[in-house]
């Protein structure tokens, strides 16, 4: 071993020198090239063989100097590499070509190698020179593999991202220039291939258009301080959400989510909102407005009721009464919209219905619309409630009028259907059976296939934002299902639609029918039972005593559910019957009454409102099968239905 190297020495100074020097030159050469980390291999270009090398270089091949010196140079190369010589004219240089080196035990390095031709002792030589660049490919890998992961995520954000460069004019924000965006970009946006291009270029007018953004990107890139704010681009008929920050001067970068859905939702929340409000305002209203109908109504039948038949001032009653009773109806129809009224199911005529509702129709649809009715003579009675289908009528009544921006006509019909086994199962939602048919047609804008198969989910429209929220068909679709009907739409594309609610058609005995103006028939009288009056209304209360007493009842009556008390324990609860308003000042009149029932469980109960809504506790009454008179009532309503309570008493032994 020792010879061996002394040998190397000796060689190593022969080609290093291109004469005779002094022994320590040589040494000092020799420590020089032996202190480099980067491999030195000296190569015979003649033999291709190896004549020397540094101990940076076998260390890196991973053999013995005296294994490697005089072997083949590229036995060391990658396969592939070998039997090629580094430079086949002497005169080239080899500069920073990337190489695999072949490792004694097999194992591949990456290398960068630079071969040089050299002249040493009148010998022409090469030196080869490698550098281990391992650590260096796996800091590219792993940058390659963060790029990689960057640009997943990049192209698979929901949200979408572009980086821009501003174009300034005159320091003006003026235009900007797509740099790079990712997927979600070029889906929301509908834009490809826009890395170099202007946004004006790729939608036009859009800096005109959209002033407010252009200015929020020129700040941001301006000044680096990041932006959040929301807008509507008119050119792709959307809501965005937008946050923008700088990477760098004159640059920006910008999240943009699609809102539009979200908008819409707020939109429909704020409708419901409005609603919800407006309903609470009308059922207050109502109750205020019903308690002057109610003294109204009452005192003019009274009048009525003493006038003599040829009184000249007769007429006049009459038509103050009629007055009152279309004031209740209106709020009936009022209350509808909100769905504030009372589900009260009772025996209707359709035809009597949409009669009442049509005065109201025309004002809601405007005078551009004409409304043209055909009801058919003998249409079959329904049970069903009548605010309910006022609500029917001016929803689809409303859709209608939307549908025909430029006026129309609009057609309202009612029919008698009936449908077999076979005809039902060709309609969706239809069966067997015989039915009452509202049908309202337009002349309108019609719609499509597409269309037509959402339109009674809730809140789907196709009208634009803020333009409504989604529910009237929805409303229309539940209400036909709770009367155990349906209702179905003919419609195509600028032919117009058909809507038909269909609902069962009542057989049997058809006795009481609702809207029609009440006559003033003979009221039933009392036969002396005592009666509990709990009115908080003066007017109200003072009219209700008048008329049960003039009835032949004797009446006691309270102003709050404590001078109930008070009358009921100084009676000692000897009452045949307790008639109270549900919401009193001290207490609600469910409750009360039900005090009473546990200390004398023979007294009968009639309770009444004029809410509408939550505050009525209609669920309350229906579970305790309490009978029940909506305000205003009239004075033959409510002296028949405190007979038919007292007379269906079970008769005490």
């Amino acid at each position: 071993m020792q010879t061996n190297l002394k040998a190397s020495k000796e060689r190593h100074r022969r080609l290093f020198e291109p004469g005779e020097a002094l022994p320590e030159s040589a040494s000092s050469r020799e420590t020089i090239l032996e202190s480099l980390q980067t491999g030195i291999v000296i190569i015979d270009p003649d033999t291709h063989t190896v004549v020397d090398l540094n101990t940076a270089a076998a260390n890196l091949i991973g053999e013995s100097r005296e294994q490697i010196v005089g072997s083949i140079c590229h036995a060391h190369i990658c396969p592939a590499e070998r039997g090629h010589c580094p430079i086949t004219d002497l005169a080239q240089t080899v500069d920073n070509s990337e190489r695999i080196l072949l490792r004694g035990d097999g194992t591949k390095i990456p290398i960068i190698k630079t071969v040089t031709s050299i002249t040493l002792g009148g010998r022409n030589l090469l030196v080869e020179s490698f550098i281990d660049i391992t650590a260096r490919k796996q800091a590219e890998a792993a940058v390659a593999a963060s790029n990689e992961r960057y640009r997943s995520l990049f192209d698979n954000m929901l949200s979408s991202y572009a980086h821009c460069r501003m174009i300034f004019e005159n320091g003006v924000p003026a235009d900007y220039e797509y740099i790079a965006v990712n997927k979600a970009f070029e889906r929301v946006t509908g834009l490809r291939d826009v890395a170099g291009q202007r946004v004006s270029d790729l939608i036009p007018g859009y800096c005109e258009d959209n002033p407010e953004s252009l200015e929020y990107f020129g700040r941001v890139a301006r000044t680096g301080e990041p932006a959040v704010w929301e807008h509507y681009l008119a050119a792709l008929k959307r809501w965005f959400s937008f946050s923008a920050y700088s990477p760098a001067p004159g640059e920006f970068v910008v999240m943009s989510e699609n809102i539009t859905e979200r908008k819409r939702l707020e939109q429909q929340v704020r409708e419901s909102q409005k609603m919800e409000a407006i309903g609470r305002l009308a059922g207050g209203v109502a109750h205020d407005f019903n308690n002057i109908l109610q003294a109204l109504m009452g005192y003019t039948e009274i009048v009525l009721s003493e006038m003599p038949e040829d009184d000249r001032h007769r007429t006049d009653m009459v038509e103050i009464r009629k007055a009152a009773l279309h004031a209740a109806d209106l709020t009936q129809q009022l209350l509808a919209f909100s769905r504030r009224q009372l589900l009260l199911p009772k025996m209707l005529d359709l035809n009597a219905v949409v009669h009442s509702a049509q005065k109201m129709l025309q004002r809601v649809i405007g005078e551009d619309i004409q409304v043209i009715t055909h009801l058919a003579p003998g249409l079959r009675r329904i049970k069903a409630d009548a605010g309910q289908l006022v609500q029917v009528i001016m929803n689809l009544a409303v859709n209608a009028r939307d549908a025909m921006p430029q006026g129309g006509r609009l057609t309202i019909s009612t029919t008698n259907v009936a449908f077999d086994a076979q005809e039902a199962s060709a309609i969706a939602g239809a069966r067997a059976g015989q039915f009452v048919c509202l049908a309202v047609a337009d002349t309108g804008i019609g719609m499509s296939r597409e269309v037509r198969e959402h339109i009674f989910e809730p809140f789907f429209t196709t009208k634009g934002l803020g333009k409504g929220t989604g529910l009237g068909l929805s409303v229309i679709y539940g209400i036909a299902q709770q009367q155990q009907g349906w209702v179905d739409v003919v419609s195509e594309e600028g032919q117009g639609s058909t809507f038909k609610f269909h609902l069962p058609a009542y057989i049997g005995e058809q006795t009481e029918f609702g809207l029609p103006l009440p006559e003033l028939p003979a009221p039933p009288r009392g036969r002396g039972e005592r009666i509990l009056l709990v009115e908080d209304e003066a007017t109200v209360r003072g009219l209700a005593v008048r008329l049960l007493q003039g009835a032949g009842f004797e009446v006691h009556s309270a102003a709050t559910a404590q001078e109930a008390r008070q009358l009921f324990a100084r009676e000692h609860g000897r009452f045949d019957l307790v008639f109270s308003d549900v919401v009193l000042p001290d207490q609600d009149g469910i409750e009360l009454i039900g005090e009473f029932l546990k200390q004398r469980p023979s007294v009968a109960a009639l309770l009444c409102s004029g809410y509408t809504d939550e505050r009525s506790r209609w669920h309350l009454i229906e579970e305790e099968n309490l009978a029940f008179l909506q305000k205003p009532y009239a004075a033959a309503n409510l002296l028949k239905t405190i007979r038919g309570i007292l007379d269906a008493r079970p008769v005490s032994g």
